[in-house]
Parts: structure tokens; C-alpha cells; sequence
């Protein structure tokens, strides 16, 4: 029999649409969840979408580097090259849109494109146990 997961938490939800959403700012929104590890709906989306970020990231930086040496060493005409380097672009917003539509429906699938790189990249990364709690400063 199959587990049954829990229902996520509306700050949850939040936590999965901004990390979905964050592609569209530029930023890996979903690195919060992954530091908070509070709630499982979270983190499981954050992982997904911050290992997406990440792989799109460098396989962007490769390709711009990969486009910029072989348009000089082609005295320019390697510039024909250039939509090489938007090829992970879509992507990333295949994963952000469908991702953004799971996590609005509350459903714990993982986005399509996503290929098990967020457990490939942050299988080891479990939620805190409840002990793990951050310490309160006494007072000054």
C-alpha cells in the first residue's frame, strides 16, 4: 500500500509557488525552504525547483562561455549561434509553469522536466525535527 501523505499547509503552498515562481524573478526563491526544512510540502517542491534552478543556471553560464569562445575564434560569424544559449529557457519555464500549477492544487507530484534532480541533488536534506528548534536569544 502507498503512504498517505499528508495535506499541505497553506504557508506550504506558499512556499512551493514561490519556488516555482522565482524563476521568473531570477532568483532561487526556493533556497528559504530548504534552510527552514519545516514543512514537508516545502521542502519536497523546493528541492525540486532550486536543483532546476541550478542545472539551468550552469548550463546557461556553459553555454554563454561555450557561445562567446567559438564566436571569437570564428571572428564573429559564430554569433549565428547565439539562440544555443536560450535553449534551457524553456525548460525552466515548462518546470516554473507546471510546477506553479501543482503547488497552487496542493498536489505533491513532481513538475514535469524535473527528472528526480531534486532528490539527486537534496536527497539528503530532511526536515528538522521538532527539537531542532532555532534558540531564543536571552534578552539584553
Amino acid at each position: 500500500m502507498s503512504e498517505q501523505l499528508p495535506p499541505p499547509t497553506d504557508l506550504g503552498k506558499m512556499w512551493a509557488m514561490l519556488s516555482y515562481g522565482s524563476f521568473f524573478f531570477g532568483f532561487p526563491l526556493g533556497v528559504i525552504p530548504l534552510l527552514q526544512r519545516d514543512d514537508p510540502y516545502a521542502l519536497k517542491h523546493a528541492k525540486d525547483a532550486t536543483a532546476v534552478w541550478v542545472v539551468v543556471f550552469g548550463l546557461t553560464l556553459v553555454l554563454g562561455f561555450l557561445y562567446t569562445a567559438i564566436s571569437f575564434v570564428t571572428c564573429g560569424f559564430g554569433a549565428l549561434l547565439f539562440p544555443m544559449v536560450l535553449l534551457p529557457v524553456p525548460w525552466a519555464m515548462l518546470v516554473a509553469i507546471h510546477g506553479l500549477v501543482i503547488a497552487i492544487n496542493g498536489q505533491w507530484d513532481a513538475p514535469l522536466g524535473t527528472f528526480g534532480l531534486g532528490e539527486m541533488m537534496f536527497g539528503s536534506l530532511a526536515l528538522k525535527a521538532p527539537d531542532e528548534a532555532p534558540r531564543q536569544l536571552p534578552p539584553s
